[in-house]
């Protein structure tokens, strides 16, 4: 009955002297090291080695089992015909009146399961070097190269889109050789386009299937996987009916990568582009209105003798300087928030009112726990300061509040407020209520938030007067 139970275990089982001769296998180790009992028996499971594990390895095995405790570990062996193979293997001592008399050994092969997880680190390895990549066409190269050296489809094809065609960037060596240059496609044809167009990866077991007037040459399986809206990969193999259900999971990996890839270096083209056209504009402000002010300071000190025109001049000199320190703050504001960090709310705002001049008026934090949000913690700083400035000057508010709101924050007071129908200007450059006033302090408050992705909205507050909700965009 034991033996009986042995012989029809689904693991190898291996039994042998101390000396590690074989004595025993079962039918499932001949299955999976394709030698027969005949050919091991009298043998040493050294016939097995791979060289993959070194001397210290195999030093730690015999020693576990020779103090007479089981061993565990994963083993890379080669089979009769020289392909590699990996199990899970168990050896424990066989014990008789106390005394250890051999051990046996239980293996569990693993090796699809060892190769595809394999390939996922090598794949997401890939993708961390193709996230050093300058443009798309090098990422398409990356991923072509990735899906033959990795994968193991040296016959693959990366197209991505331009316009309303897939045209192909990246064609392997193999592929060239087999079936020659591979045509763009509209996304109204192939199945190129139909998986472009659907989102869903397919399979073709056999081009014959296929009704259109393309050549595949010697290839008959091909396996199209879709990059997001960026492109498709196709993979060809030369017999039909090539591809498994793992083969799909592991191109389907690499496509998501690859889409992360190409979102990010869209995302730094669309910064690059952004921060130079900001750079560029503040550039532009502060030479158009630092040299017409380098000009009125000059008359200005040759005017001092005329004191009313002197002080109408000073004046407009501060207005201008102010006006050209808003613009700039603005213009440097609105560039996209790229680093932020935890910000204690409650802490950064007693400070900013420390530096706001604030007579006869307040502050409150409502806030019985900790008051954080994830921003930059400079530019909140601008924001504060802009508007209780904006409350004290403006508002002639006694009381400013700050708390948090379940997807945000808000600051509001209980000055004169801001009448309904003016309130969706507010944020506009240049809306003011005061006869000197720049009317960009708000302005730079809307930058400052949408920056961070934030919706800015205004209300009345409880006491009548200005209340400003910061809330995460639901876009961003």
């Amino acid at each position: 009955m034991f033996k009986e139970a042995v012989d029809n275990a689904g693991h190898g089982i291996v039994f042998t002297r101390l000396d590690g001769t074989i004595e025993y296998v079962n039918p499932a180790f001949e299955e999976t090291t394709g030698y027969d009992a005949s050919e091991v028996i009298g043998e040493t499971p050294s016939i097995l080695k791979s060289g993959v594990h070194g001397a210290e390895f195999y030093s730690d095995l015999w020693g576990t089992i020779t103090d007479g405790e089981v061993w565990e570990g994963v083993l890379h062996n080669v089979r009769k015909n020289g392909d590699p193979y990996v199990i899970e293997q168990t050896i424990s001592p066989i014990r008789h009146e106390g005394q250890t008399v051999g051990y046996v050994a239980v293996n569990n092969e693993i090796t699809d399961m060892w190769e595809r997880e394999r390939k996922i680190e090598a794949l997401h390895e890939a993708t961390r070097e193709l996230l050093d990549s300058e443009n798309f066409d090098d990422v398409a190269s990356g991923v072509g190269i990735a899906t033959d050296a990795i994968l193991d489809f040296p016959i693959n094809v990366v197209r991505l889109r331009n316009g309303d065609r897939l045209e192909p960037v990246h064609v392997d060596e193999e592929t060239l050789e087999l079936i020659g240059d591979r045509p763009a496609y509209h996304f109204d044809e192939s199945p190129v386009g139909e998986v472009f167009k659907t989102g869903e990866p397919r399979i073709y077991e056999d081009v014959e299937e296929l009704d259109d007037d393309y050549d595949r040459g010697p290839v008959h399986s091909w396996l199209y996987v879709p990059i997001g809206s960026y492109g498709v990969i196709s993979v060809g193999q030369t017999q039909p009916n090539s591809f498994t259900e793992t083969d799909v999971k592991l191109v389907e990996i690499l496509a998501t990568n690859a889409e992360t890839v190409f979102r990010s270096l869209e995302h730094e083209q669309e910064l690059a582009r952004e921060n130079e056209r900001l750079e560029q504009f503040a550039k532009t402000v502060s030479h158009d209105l630092r040299n017409p002010l380098n000009v009125a300071e000059g008359t200005l000190e040759q005017m001092r003798e005329f004191t009313e025109q002197l002080d109408r001049m000073t004046r407009a000199h501060q207005r201008m300087e102010e006006v050209i320190e808003g613009v700039l703050t603005l213009a440097r504001q609105g560039q996209r928030v790229e680093e932020t960090e935890i910000v204690d709310m409650s802490k950064l705002a007693s400070d900013c009112w420390s530096h706001v001049s604030t007579p006869g008026a307040a502050l409150a934090v409502e806030s019985n726990d900790e008051f954080l949000v994830e921003a930059d913690e400079t530019r909140c700083k601008h924001l504060f300061e802009n508007l209780f400035r904006n409350a004290i000057t403006h508002g002639n508010a006694t009381m400013v509040t700050v708390g948090p709101l379940e997807d945000g924050f808000f600051v509001e007071d209980d000055g004169t407020g801001i009448p309904a129908d003016e309130r969706a200007a507010v944020f506009d450059t240049g809306y003011t209520t005061a006869t000197y006033g720049t009317g960009l302090g708000l302005s730079i408050v809307r930058e400052i938030a949408e920056a961070h992705g934030w919706e800015a909205s205004l209300t009345e507050s409880d006491e009548g007067g200005a209340r400003f909700e910061f809330r995460r965009s639901r876009a961003y």
